[in-house]
């Protein structure tokens, strides 16, 4: 299978000086038609600054799966949901994609399962709580509520507050460029 990691053909992004200035230039990317090339910019050029390399992987794999690009969005997905106990937000990130991946490949009842395993929030020790990334909430909460739909069950009772949640948990770094 290809590498998700890998440079991209004609790389018009400008290589910045610092790590902050490629993210910046990555951010402002959005969803056009370079933003893959920006996100492995940051990648490839500061491979050292490991929570840049975190955010460009997160980013990275939210463009994949916007794009229907279900084998590289996985990739990424598989690799934070594998990360060590010590890391929970990388997992939760992980998961999450997965959930939602799968939902946007019909496959709802695996992905309720996934969400249900690892990021049930009435369950204390599910991974819901480190989910730090507002883009992934959101795209959980999407996921969930069509899964429901799908499988024809009730999104009464248990799942209202989750499913009518309007912003993430307070704390997420990330999304506050």
């Amino acid at each position: 299978p290809p590498n998700p990691y890998e440079a991209v053909g004609d790389p018009i992004v400008p290589q910045k000086d610092s790590v902050e200035e490629q993210l910046f230039y990555a951010f402002r990317s959005g969803g056009t038609d370079v933003a893959e090339a920006a996100w492995l910019e940051v990648i490839e050029n500061f491979p050292e600054k490991t929570y840049a390399k975190d955010i460009a992987r997160r980013r990275l794999a939210m463009f994949y799966l916007d794009q229907a690009r279900y084998r590289d969005a996985s990739a990424i997905f598989d690799d934070f949901a594998q990360a060590p106990e010590s890391e929970p937000e990388k997992q939760a990130f992980g998961r999450a994609g997965k959930v939602a991946l799968l939902s946007d490949l019909g496959q709802f009842q695996e992905s309720q399962r996934e969400f249900l395993t690892a990021l049930d929030p009435d369950d204390p020790n599910s991974l819901f709580k480190d989910l730090d990334d507002d883009e992934m909430r959101r795209k959980l909460r999407t996921a969930v509520y069509q899964n429901l739909a799908e499988l024809g069950l009730d999104r009464q009772n248990r799942w209202q507050r989750f499913l009518n949640e309007s912003r993430s948990e307070p704390g997420d770094a990330e999304d506050r460029s």
